[in-house]
């Protein structure tokens, strides 16, 4: 027979009844492995199942079966819902697991359990029950109770106690606790066995009681009354109708006391002490005793005939117009300090003194009742004006004001230079305020500045500027910057003595320069001059024409004896700028030129010359030499310093010596 199981090849083997040779299969037919490949076992089928199916094929069989997609929509209605698509799609090979068998007992347990519960017990069910144990955490909103309990709790966390005036409360526990914040409302409050009562006392007061009696009571605004001579009011006063004692130590801020003040022992004021009348200690040797702990002392105390203030331990006593700002006076030791701590004086003042008096003249009288002799010293008596801030500058002087303290005159001291030692004294006129300015300044060198900082012209007054001699024989004499300042007009050479220490020998004159390279004497040529020569032995007069010369000879044949010697007078020109603009156009209207005067590097110097002694030549004699001269090289008249004199042979004796003058414009 042809084969029956798994085809040998992936072609699908139909099976019909031209395949069995027979038409039928018998259970020889089917393999021996099948049993092994079919789990369960075969039920041999009923005797009455063929005609079951012809009923059935007959439609005589009291069943209902499906017949059409009519009957299925007749007897089966609805629809498979969202899921038709799985249900459709569910066959033997999607659907896996088993199929419990239902316990017997499930319909004996169902039925306890509906006896049980006989109410909806859903999340928005309201259900009953007679009693209820909850042994974990137990959350609602709202607790509803029948049952009359000692208080009630409220949502909002609030707790009533009672229901009634009349209710009693009883606490038993040690203590009653709550946060800073915590507040009740009693109407009453006792405490211990109701001796002690807190309660409103009608009037709107905090009342206070003991045994029945209201000993305090403290109003809603704050005043506190007593029952017996006590009462704070509402600005925290104290009045005290009766005796207060104190015993111990009280610190009280205000004390008002209407009455006298009897003190047995010390007050003690750790703040200020105030009166707004007179503080009198009235004893014998009275005594105000101030003290700082563990610091200075100070005392006001009369002795009879005197008042003293002092302290102690020399410590200083200072004083001050407001006790909040510095002290402005101290008396440290035996000196005064005004506007100092430190005074280094007997009266030390470091601000403006102002001494006035209606007591015409009025006068500072600074006098001394030493009576040594102080002449010939630097200072007897002396009021020291000095600047104790810096080394140059002001350092004191003397102010004339108008009575609305506007300066119209004054005289200062000034330290012009420190380090050197210069100063000067200057004088100040005004007719007002902006006219005010410096007059006249006396200069270290002794020199009178008028307006504009030019010197004075003191009409035929000589100023010195340099005074010249020898202690021992020399080459020469000279002066070496005597030309140097602008602000003389021109020089005189006074010539007291002056000898050579070899007869015969000629005076003679070079002018010296610096041009930057050093002091250099003009030597080599250009001096112009004549000279002439008086003498008293001889009716005739001698000269000398000078043409371009190294040198300007001034007196010829000296005589070189002790007794001899030169004298007389030099007069230099042209040698500075003859600045006339200190003159004032004002007072010379006709002073029209107001410059300095230089003319740049053309001054030549130019003079004359008047000297006497003894000629050792010829017949004169005693004579006169008579001279003018004049250099011809130019030079800026900054570069011209000074002259030179010297004999053409031998030395200038010892002792010879001269002085040099400016006429000042």
């Amino acid at each position: 027979m042809p084969y029956i199981g798994k085809p040998q090849s992936a072609d699908p083997i139909t099976v019909n009844a031209s395949n069995i040779e027979d038409g039928s299969i018998l259970a020889a037919d089917i393999s021996s492995s099948l049993g092994d490949a079919i789990s369960g076992s075969f039920t041999t089928v009923s005797s009455s199942f063929s005609t079951r199916v012809s009923d059935v094929e007959a439609g005589s069989t009291s069943k209902t079966l499906v017949s059409s997609s009519a009957q299925i929509a007749d007897d089966i209605s609805g629809s498979l819902g969202s899921n038709a698509a799985v249900i459709r799609s569910l066959d033997r090979t999607t659907i896996s697991g088993s199929v419990t068998t239902v316990s017997s007992s499930l319909a004996s347990r169902v039925t306890v359990n509906e006896g049980r519960v006989n109410q909806g017990v859903k999340t928005t069910d309201s259900p009953t029950f007679a009693a209820a144990t909850i042994t974990g955490t137990l959350t609602a909103q709202e607790i509803h109770t029948e049952f009359e309990s000692a208080s009630i709790l409220f949502t909002s966390g609030s707790t009533q106690f009672g229901n009634s005036s009349d209710d009693v409360h009883d606490f038993l526990g040690n203590t009653i606790s709550g946060s800073v914040t915590s507040t009740g409302s009693f109407g009453r409050v006792h405490i211990g066995a109701s001796s002690v009562v807190i309660e409103d006392n009608g009037s709107g007061a905090l009342g206070f009681r003991t045994n029945n009696a209201e000993r305090f009571s403290v109003a809603s605004n704050g005043p506190i009354t007593f029952a017996e001579n006590v009462n704070i009011d509402a600005s925290r006063t104290l009045t005290v109708n009766g005796d207060l004692d104190v015993d111990g130590t009280t610190n009280l801020d205000v004390v008002d006391i209407d009455g006298a003040v009897d003190m047995a022992s010390t007050l003690n004021v750790g703040g200020h002490l105030s009166a707004s009348a007179n503080v009198s200690i009235i004893k014998s040797n009275a005594m105000l005793h101030l003290e700082e702990s563990g610091g200075s002392k100070a005392y006001l105390f009369s002795g009879g005939s005197f008042t003293a203030l002092r302290t102690t331990s020399n410590t200083p006593l200072q004083f001050g117009a407001n006790y909040s700002s510095a002290d402005t006076m101290f008396i440290v030791g035996d000196k005064v300090g005004i506007g100092t701590n430190s005074p280094d004086a007997g009266l030390d003042l470091r601000d403006t003194m102002k001494l006035q008096t209606d007591t015409v003249p009025a006068s500072l009288i600074v006098g001394t009742n030493n009576t040594t002799d102080h002449t010939g010293q630097d200072s007897a008596l002396a009021i020291d004006f000095r600047n104790l801030s810096t080394t140059n500058g002001v350092a004191g002087g003397l102010v004339g004001l108008d009575k609305d303290g506007l300066e119209l005159s004054k005289i200062l001291l000034v330290t012009d230079n420190h380090d050197s030692n210069t100063s000067s004294i200057r004088f100040y006129t005004s007719t007002n305020a902006s006219q005010r300015s410096e007059k006249l300044t006396i200069g270290s060198d002794g020199g009178i500045i008028q307006t504009r900082g030019k010197y004075a012209r003191f009409s035929g007054n000589w100023e010195i500027l340099d005074v010249v001699s020898r202690s021992s024989d020399s080459s020469d004499i000279q002066s070496s910057a005597c030309f140097a300042d602008n602000r003389y007009g021109y020089f005189k050479i006074v010539i007291p003595y002056i000898r050579a220490t070899t007869d015969g020998a000629d005076l003679q004159l070079t002018f010296l320069y610096n041009s930057g390279g050093g002091l250099t004497e003009e030597a080599s040529n250009g001096y112009y001059g004549h000279k002439q020569t008086m003498g008293h032995g001889s009716s005739g007069y001698g000269g000398a024409v000078y043409d371009d010369a190294s040198q300007m000879t001034l007196f010829t044949n000296s005589w070189s004896d002790t007794a001899g010697g030169i004298q007389g007078e030099l007069y230099i020109y042209n040698t500075v700028y003859h600045d006339t603009s200190n003159f004032d156009t004002s007072i010379f209207s006709a002073h029209a030129y107001t410059g300095n005067g230089d003319r740049g590097n053309v001054y030549r110097p130019i003079g004359r010359g008047e000297l006497m002694g003894y000629n050792t030549g010829g017949t004169y004699g005693y004579s006169r030499d008579s001279s003018f001269f004049r250099l011809n090289n130019a030079r800026d008249p900054d570069h011209w310093k000074g002259f030179r004199l010297k004999f053409n042979t031998g030395n200038v004796a010892a002792q010879s010596r001269f002085i040099v003058c400016g006429m000042p414009l």
